[in-house]
């Protein structure tokens, strides 16, 4: 089949993220709903991954208790770096 032009630039897509198939999304999925969910202000339920930016006051807060990002997110930027020459010096 004929490819359609993309209309901007800038964006890369990646049929296949993570090697490992079905299986390592799936360990992803669980790895991430492991992580504890809180309520927010607006009544939804989020999850914190790292410290807490009031924008307004221009503050940045680190939880006594962070230990860091989820270890998955790791290797899901590892595997996109590897992937992409645009992300080149990136860390």
């Amino acid at each position: 089949g004929e490819e359609l032009p993309v209309p901007f630039s800038g964006f890369e897509f990646f049929q296949e993220v993570l090697p490992g198939g079905e299986a390592a999304e799936e360990a992803m999925l669980q790895d991430l709903q492991a992580w504890p969910w809180q309520p927010s202000q607006s009544g939804r339920w989020k999850q914190d991954f790292g410290p807490k930016a009031n924008f307004k006051k221009r503050l940045v807060k680190v939880p006594e208790a962070w230990l860091g990002f989820p270890r998955s997110s790791r290797n899901l930027l590892n595997e996109i770096l590897g992937r992409t020459v645009s992300l080149e010096g990136f860390e």
